[in-house]
């Protein structure tokens, strides 16, 4: 709390007191209706300044100050109650503080989709109706509608969820908004949807390798067998990379948050193939492998890469995105876990049907259980060195690295996904303890 005696100025003889008086949202005092419209749902602090009763004291003056905002702010809470709860804002006006707030701090992309589901959700609700009479009868003819007009089911779920935000966001603002409840307490159900994402086929990748530039051929590599979203991908670093221990570490600031309140780091084996991509590139100032050549930071016009390599391959569109899409499916179609799968993706171990997602229902998982794993997690990515030898034979055999337990990293010996090791345990691909021999 701050010391009553700063509320004091001049000297000794003719203190004076300056005391500062926190005003509500939608005060309705003289001072604040006086304000702007659009500066009244806000809180104000307004200074009240006037002699002292006490001149030659300056502790009886910071005393003073104190009675002066108690009785102050004694007669606003009088105000308040006598006028009623302040007018609540309308959904337009909801939403329009909302972005001015801008709470989720995201990125520009994800702020105009967010500006998108807000103009539907509008044109179909209506802009002045209250939020608090948003219900889920509300919102199941908002469904109907959108489903009318031809939307998807994933595109109706994200304008739910963003509704939803919303009206929690405006209960947690009441000093600003005027709520006083919320009616609509979950998303309603959707339905299912089949993923739009693509997975290449071997053959597909082989032949987008052959046509696009080297330098581009090794993002797509790198993207395919590290399975990393566009951000990481297109602005990675070598000091990511423990090239030794054939580990990635991606700090979490360039990781996914989405809807959850924090962005966590990804710690996770790499594939030889995915090493020999970035080995021998040398980073800018700025620590980028591949950075932008205008501006030196990370390359961000990247639409255009997948797009020609499409036109000159002839394979299925695809983005950057579905890198990660064919990087994965690969892993299932060998017969890796999900667990082990998810871990790599970086996403959370509980798998989520309706959202077809991963996600754990309390504490990040990823981050606590992958070096329980690393054994699984290593020879999952090493089914990308196999991959390799039909899309992108090394020149040299390489020599077979003996310090893992299973002979899955060997290019030239495939052996089953379940094998004894050395020390007659029979150990599985899933990494979880070996079973002792009958």
């Amino acid at each position: 709390m701050r010391n009553s005696s700063t509320y004091v100025t001049g000297k000794r003889g003719s203190f004076e007191i300056q005391a500062p008086i926190e005003h509500p949202a939608w005060c309705p005092c003289a001072k604040c209706a006086a304000l702007p419209e659009g500066e009244r749902p806000l809180p104000h602090t307004f200074r009240i300044r006037r002699t002292s009763k006490y001149p030659d004291s300056k502790k009886d003056s910071a005393t003073y100050a104190r009675e002066i905002i108690a009785q102050e702010e004694q007669r606003l809470r009088d105000l308040m109650a006598t006028q009623g709860r302040p007018s609540v804002l309308t959904f337009e006006g909801l939403i329009e503080t909302y972005f001015e707030l801008n709470p989720r701090k995201v990125t520009e992309a994800t702020i105009e989709r967010d500006r998108i589901s807000a103009r539907n959700l509008m044109r179909i609700i209506g802009k002045n109706i209250l939020p608090e009479k948003i219900d889920e009868p509300i919102a199941l003819r908002y469904r109907k509608i959108r489903e009318d007009e031809g939307a998807r089911p994933r595109t109706i779920l994200n304008e739910f969820v963003f509704l939803l935000g919303i009206l929690k966001k405006g209960l947690e603002w009441e000093s600003i908004t005027g709520m006083a409840r919320i009616r609509l307490h979950k998303v309603p159900d959707v339905g299912d949807w089949e993923s739009d994402g693509v997975a290449l086929t071997r053959a597909e990748f082989k032949k987008v390798l052959a046509v696009v530039s080297p330098m581009d051929r090794r993002r797509m590599i790198l993207g395919v067998t590290t399975m990393l979203r566009r951000t990481p991908l297109f602005s990675f670093k070598n000091e990511w990379v423990d090239f030794d221990g054939a580990w990635l570490h991606v700090p979490a600031e360039v990781m996914k948050k989405g809807r959850a309140k924090r962005r966590y780091a990804l710690h996770v084996p790499i594939a030889q193939w995915a090493l020999e991509q970035v080995r021998d590139l040398t980073p800018n100032d700025q620590g980028y492998v591949w950075p932008s050549r205008q501006t030196g930071g990370v390359l961000t016009r990247v639409h255009e890469i997948f797009a020609d390599a499409v036109d000159a391959s002839g394979v299925r569109p695809f983005s950057c995105h579905d890198l990660r899409t064919t990087g994965a499916t690969w892993l299932r179609d060998a017969g890796v876990d999900e667990l082990v799968i998810a871990l790599l993706l970086g996403h959370r171990s509980t798998f989520d049907p309706v959202a077809g997602s991963f996600h754990a229902p309390s504490t990040n998982v990823t981050r606590s259980y992958t070096r329980v794993y690393e054994t699984a997690l290593r020879e999952a990515v090493a089914v990308f060195d196999a991959i390799r030898v039909d899309i992108d034979p090394p020149a040299a055999r390489e020599e077979i690295d003996e310090r893992f337990e299973s002979g899955i990293e060997s290019l030239e010996f495939p052996q089953g996904l379940n094998y004894w090791n050395g020390e007659g345990y029979l150990v599985a691909h899933t990494g979880f303890e070996p079973v002792l021999p009958p």
